[in-house]
């Protein structure tokens, strides 16, 4: 299959997963979904890059990294919750959202290349 509609049908998975992740997590003032949509793609993105090249096809990788996870998370709406954050005066949570994101989601990738046996825990 063309790589292009790879990437395509699975942004559209992703962004789908990624609205109802939000909407299920997003009652309160802080933007848990969009914190746990961006924590765990992190998670998922950095298994399919540290697995290798052998144990995923590139037309899988496509589809899943360039296409689902591409689609599910989102640096655009993160940024945005955030800054509705600040505009509301409310400094912690905005603060903690950036945090916590940059934080749990490099804390995702670590776990991801650790859960991959590319790197032995410390």
């Amino acid at each position: 299959m063309n790589p292009l509609w790879l990437v395509a049908i699975g942004g559209g998975i992703g962004a789908a997963a990624r609205v109802a992740v939000a909407n299920l997590f997003g009652s309160g003032s802080f933007p848990l979904g969009i914190l746990l949509v961006n924590v765990f793609g992190s998670f998922l993105l950095g298994l399919l890059v540290f697995l290798g090249d052998g144990a995923v096809s590139p037309d899988l990788r496509q589809f899943a990294g360039a296409g689902v996870l591409g689609g599910f998370t989102t640096f655009s709406t993160f940024s945005v919750d955030t800054f509705r954050l600040f505009e509301e005066q409310q400094w912690a949570l905005a603060f903690g959202n950036v945090v916590l994101s940059v934080a749990l989601s490099l804390l995702g990738i670590l776990l991801a290349k650790l859960a991959a046996g590319v790197m032995a825990p410390a």
